[in-house]
C-alpha cells in the first residue's frame, strides 16, 4: 500500500487549490484555511480487504469538514472514519479502507482553519518524529513573575510539578526564536480570551492552570488571562523566554501591560512590542588572581637553563621543585590545560611535548645530574653553555606549530569556542654565552660557551629574538585581534644592568643601562658593556621596541620564591569568562552598560548577522560615551528580537 498524506491552500472562498501544495516557505495568518488529502494507494495486484490509517490534526488547527462533512462534535462518525480528540486536545482521525482493488486509488479530504499564525513545519511535519522539540511546562510556586530575559536560570525547586508540553519547532530551548508559542499567539490569547482552554493547544487547559495557581495561593478569574512561556531542559535547569502577567482589564490592554510601565503611543498591542526581552548575551573578559574556576584552558611551555652552572647551589632542583608545583597549579584551574618543557645549554631539545597528561606524578624530576620527564621520557644533562636564543626559539616554535589551537566547551548553556591562551615562562641562572646575530635564532652561532666572551650583542639578539617569537606566537594564536600572549622570565642570580634588561626590556631597565652606561678611569671616560647595549636598542630611536615580558624576577632567588612568581604569573594571565543573558533592566533600558571596558582589547559587537569592532560599532551609532563617564551599547534602534552578542574585557 502507498500512502501519502499532502497539505492544500485555499481560494479566497475557501476552496481547495487542487495545484497548489503548501511548501516549507509558507506561512498561514489566523483564520486562513488549510486541506490535507490523506490518498492511498494499491500498487500490487491483489485486493487489499481492509487497511485503517489514523492521523493527528496539528495543534495549530481547528478541525472544520472530513469529506465534506462539518464536524460538530467528538467523537464523531462518518463514511469510513471517525474523529475524536486525545488528552492533549489533538483531532484524531481514523480512516478505514475495504476492497481496495489493484491500482485503485482513494483519498479523504480534511478542512482546517489555522487557530494563530503558523508556519508550514507547524502544519506538516508529522507528529511524534521531532521528540527532542517538546518541553516541559511549570509554573513558580511563589507567584513571582518569571521576567528575567532570555535563558535565566531557577532552581526546580521554585516551581510546581508538570502542568503540560510546550512543542517547539526549534531545537535549541535557550533562544529559541522560532518556538510555537509566538507573538502572534500571545496577541490571539489576549483577544481570544474565551478560548484559553487548551493555551492554543499547547498541552494545558485552563482548570489545571487555575488549580495549580490556586494551589499557590495564587487566584485566576475568569477575566484574567495568563501568558508566559517556561521550559526545562534537559540538565534539569530552567530558561525562560517570554512573561507571565494576569491581565484583568481586556479592554484596555496597551504596551503597558508588557513593558513594565514603558508605555508606548499605540493604543493597541502591536506584535513586534510583545517581544519581551532583548535576545542575546554579554560576555566578560577578565584575568584575576582570585579566579577559582577557569574557562579559558592554558597553552604553557617552559624553556628551562640546563647549563653547567645550574647544577651549583641547588639552582637545577629548585627550578624543577617550583616547576611542578607551577604544573599542579595550572592543572587544578583547568583540567583542559596543556604543558611542554625545552631545555637549553649549548643547543635546546624537547624535555615534554605540549600535551594533556593524565598524571598525578610529578612532570619533571632531577636524577644523576639530568632533569628527566616522568610523563614523556625524555631527559637533558645539566651541562655545557648558555644558548638562550635557541630555548626561546624552541619553545616558541612549540606553541606556534601546535594542533588544536582551539578548544569547544559549554559555559551557563551555551556552546563557545575559545582560543587557548598561550604562555612562554623562560628560567635561566646566566648571561649567554652563546649568540646568533638574527632575531630568528638561525645560521651560523657566534660564541665559545665561556662567560668572559659575553658582550652587548649576546644580550640585544636575545632581546630581539624574545620579542619575534613572542609576536609569532601571538599571531599564530590570535591572529589580527588585540590579544597577546604571555612571556614571564625568571633570572636565578642575575642581577647586572644588561642581564636584567634582557630579561624584561622596560622603559626602566633599559634606561638604567642608558644612565649607568659610562665607566672611567685614568685615560677618561668610555662607553660600557651597558651603555652599548643601550645603543643598539636605540638604533631606530625607539629603544623600548622590543618590550616582550609581562613580567620578570631577578636577584637570589629560593624555591619558594620561584613558586610565588611562576604561580603569581599565572593567576595574572588566566582568563575568567562570565557569559550571561542581557538583562531586563538593560532591556527596558535600551543599553548595555560596558563597565570597565578596557578599550586597548579584544572587543566584538554582534548585531543580527554583523560583526563590530570597537571603532566600527562607534561608528554605526552602536557605541556611546567616552572614556570619563563611561562607554555603553546603545540598543534604542535595535529590535528586541534582534540577537545582541557583546564580548569585551575589563580592566
Amino acid at each position: 500500500v502507498l500512502v501519502e498524506k499532502n497539505a492544500y491552500k485555499a481560494d479566497v472562498n475557501g476552496n481547495i487549490i487542487e495545484e497548489t501544495e503548501a511548501s516549507s516557505s509558507d506561512v498561514f495568518k489566523p483564520g486562513k484555511t488549510v486541506y490535507y488529502k490523506l490518498i492511498i494507494t494499491n500498487p500490487g495486484d491483489t485486493v487489499i480487504e481492509s487497511k485503517t490509517l489514523t492521523d493527528a490534526i496539528p495543534l495549530r488547527l481547528e478541525l472544520l469538514e472530513i469529506s465534506e462533512t462539518p464536524i460538530t462534535t467528538y467523537p464523531q462518525t462518518g463514511t469510513g472514519w471517525t474523529v475524536d480528540k486525545d488528552a492533549e486536545g489533538k483531532a484524531n482521525i481514523s480512516w478505514t479502507v475495504t476492497e481496495l482493488q489493484p491500482g485503485e486509488t482513494r483519498e479523504l479530504v480534511i478542512k482546517t482553519q489555522v487557530v494563530a499564525e503558523a508556519e508550514y513545519q507547524d502544519l506538516c511535519q508529522k507528529d511524534g518524529e521531532e521528540t527532542q522539540y517538546v518541553a516541559e511546562l511549570y509554573v513558580r510556586k511563589d507567584g513571582e513573575v518569571p521576567y528575567e530575559g532570555s535563558g535565566t536560570q531557577y532552581e526546580y525547586e521554585d516551581y510546581t510539578d508538570k502542568l503540560g508540553d510546550v512543542y517547539l519547532t526549534s531545537g535549541n530551548l535557550y533562544f529559541d526564536t522560532e518556538a510555537n508559542l509566538k507573538n502572534d499567539d500571545l496577541y490571539y490569547l489576549i483577544k481570544n480570551n474565551n478560548e484559553i482552554t487548551k493555551m492554543v493547544s499547547k498541552g494545558i487547559s485552563r482548570t489545571e492552570l487555575e488549580n495549580a495557581l490556586a494551589n499557590n495561593n495564587i487566584t485566576l478569574q475568569q477575566d484574567e488571562v495568563v501568558v508566559w512561556y517556561v521550559i526545562k531542559s534537559a540538565s534539569g535547569t530552567f530558561h525562560i523566554d517570554g512573561v507571565i502577567r494576569k491581565i484583568s482589564d481586556l479592554t484596555a490592554i496597551t504596551n503597558e501591560v508588557f513593558m513594565d510601565g514603558e508605555k508606548k503611543d499605540e493604543v493597541t498591542v502591536k506584535l513586534e512590542d510583545i517581544e519581551i526581552g532583548q535576545r542575546g548575551t554579554v560576555t566578560i573578559k577578565g584575568a584575576t588572581s582570585s579566579t577559582e574556576t577557569v574557562s579559558v584552558p592554558l597553552d604553557v611551555v617552559f624553556v628551562l637553563d640546563t647549563s653547567g652552572s645550574m647544577s651549583n647551589n641547588n639552582k637545577a632542583r629548585n627550578m624543577v621543585n617550583a616547576v611542578n608545583t607551577t604544573i599542579k597549579t595550572i592543572m587544578s584551574k583547568n583540567a583542559e590545560s596543556r604543558i611542554g618543557v625545552v631545555g637549553f645549554s649549548d643547543d635546546s631539545s624537547t624535555i615534554i611535548n605540549l600535551a594533556k597528561y593524565n598524571t598525578s606524578n610529578n612532570y619533571l624530576k632531577l636524577e644523576n645530574g639530568k632533569i628527566k620527564s616522568n610523563v614523556t621520557y625524555n631527559s637533558r644533562d645539566v651541562d655545557g653553555g648558555t644558548n638562550t636564543q635557541s630555548g626561546i626559539k624552541a619553545g616558541a616554535e612549540m606553541l606556534i606549530n601546535s594542533a588544536n589551537k582551539k578548544y569547544t566547551t559549554t559555559i551557563n548553556g551555551k556552546q563557545e569556542t575559545l582560543t587557548r591562551t598561550p604562555l612562554l615562562i623562560l628560567v635561566t641562572d646566566g648571561e649567554p654565552t652563546y649568540y646568533y646575530p638574527n632575531e630568528r635564532a638561525t645560521g651560523n652561532v657566534n660564541g665559545h660557551g665561556y662567560t668572559n666572551e659575553t658582550d652587548e650583542n649576546y644580550y640585544y639578539w636575545t632581546i630581539r629574538t624574545a620579542k619575534y617569537y613572542k609576536d609569532a606566537i601571538t599571531n599564530s594564536y590570535y591572529g589580527e585581534t588585540k590579544n597577546t600572549s604571555k612571556v614571564f622570565t625568571i633570572g636565578i642570580g642575575m642581577s647586572g644592568y644588561e642581564a636584567t634588561t634582557m630579561l624584561n626590556p622596560n622603559k626602566i631597565n633599559v634606561n638604567n643601562c642608558d644612565e649607568n652606561g659610562y665607566s672611567h678611569s685614568i685615560f677618561g671616560s668610555y662607553r660600557n658593556q651597558a651603555g652599548k647595549l643601550y645603543d643598539l636598542l636605540n638604533q631606530e630611536g625607539n629603544p623600548y621596541a622590543y618590550d616582550y615580558a609581562d613580567g620578570s624576577k631577578t636577584g637570589e632567588l629560593t624555591e619558594e620564591d620561584l613558586k610565588e612568581f611562576l604561580t603569581s604569573s599565572i593567576d595574572s594571565t588566566i582568563q575568567s569568562m562570565e557569559i550571561r543573558a542581557i538583562t531586563t533592566q538593560e532591556s527596558k533600558d535600551r543599553k548595555i552598560e560596558l563597565t570597565d571596558i578596557d578599550v586597548s582589547k579584544e572587543f566584538s559587537l554582534e548585531v543580527g548577522s554583523i560583526t563590530y569592532t570597537f571603532e566600527t560599532a562607534q561608528t554605526a551609532g552602536y557605541v556611546k560615551g567616552d572614556s570619563t563617564s563611561g562607554y555603553y551599547i546603545d540598543l534604542t534602534n535595535v529590535s528586541r528580537s534582534t540577537n545582541i552578542n557583546v564580548t569585551y574585557w575589563q580592566k
